[in-house]
């Protein structure tokens, strides 16, 4: 409660300041992302939306233009998630599910625009490299795995930032590394020609999974009771499948690292395919 009231209190003394602030022109830009930055923080969503388009269009050269094309286009991702509480009919369900699902992709599409549209106007902005991370999250929205992974894979091979690694590795574990063959195949088609991301795939496919599997031991303690001889039959075939998954993958990124060594035999990382060969065969003893 006391942090409710301490809120409407900051957000109280914020627009009396917007309100009683001098008429400079130059800040103008300055104050009107004020207000639209505290229509946000007051979960005044739609009427923050209204703001930060109007603030685009009023000033389109403004220092705040990058932070306001954010705004716009975390909110627009943030409608995706708004819930629909009207009343439906039986024999209105499926007609109503349909705009719902058609009202979705609409959002969808303008949230994906809107985070491109940012990057392409601000390549080395502020917030180039948290617009590609939402780009993934709305793959993964969609349920475009392949996608997802390739721009988390894109940003766990930034040369410089290493912030930026730390967090899509967050975003890969969190999607999972157990992953089919044929999205890893869509994945290593869509990442090709980008060595840098190719490397930090086949880095990762081998250190956070492969050896996982490759390197699991028979657990003793699972096998006690009447049926003793079962149960250590069935910690083998456990321990032969995961051990036969982790060399299967080993296998994949050796074949997978040989074609990026002789794609880019020039490229600044070239020398880095061929240790991750030499990785994989090491591992695979």
């Amino acid at each position: 409660i006391n942090a409710r009231y301490s809120y409407q209190s900051r957000d109280q003394n914020l627009n009396l300041m917007i309100g009683q602030a001098a008429a400079d022109k130059n800040l103008s830009d300055n104050w009107d992302y004020l207000q639209a930055a505290a229509l946000y923080s007051e979960q005044r969503h739609d009427e923050a939306f209204e703001a930060f388009r109007a603030h685009a269009v009023k000033y389109p050269r403004s220092e705040k233009n990058e932070a306001v094309m954010y705004m716009i286009s975390k909110l627009y991702l943030e409608s995706l998630d708004e819930k629909d509480h009207s009343n439906v009919d039986a024999d209105e369900s499926e007609t109503k599910l349909e705009e719902a699902s058609e009202d979705k992709n609409k959002k969808w599409n303008a949230a994906f625009a809107a985070f491109q549209e940012l990057m392409k106007r601000y390549p080395n902005g502020r917030y180039f490299n948290d617009a590609r991370r939402w780009l993934g999250f709305l793959y993964k929205k969609n349920g475009d795995t392949a996608h997802a992974m390739a721009v988390y894979y894109s940003l766990l091979g930034h040369p410089t930032d290493r912030s930026v690694r730390l967090k899509a590795k967050f975003d890969l574990q969190y999607l999972g590394h157990d992953q089919t063959d044929a999205t890893l195949d869509e994945v290593e088609n869509l990442i090709a020609n980008d060595p840098e991301t190719a490397l930090a795939y086949a880095y990762h496919r081998i250190y956070n999974h492969a050896v996982d599997l490759s390197y699991t031991e028979f657990q003793s303690w699972c096998c006690d009771g009447d049926n003793r001889w079962q149960q250590v039959q069935d910690e083998n075939k456990r321990v032969s499948d995961l051990r036969n998954a982790g060399n299967d993958e080993l296998e994949r990124i050796a074949r997978f690292a040989t074609v990026m060594m002789k794609r880019h035999p020039h490229s600044r990382v070239s020398g880095g395919f061929v240790l991750r060969v030499a990785e994989t065969q090491l591992e695979l003893q």
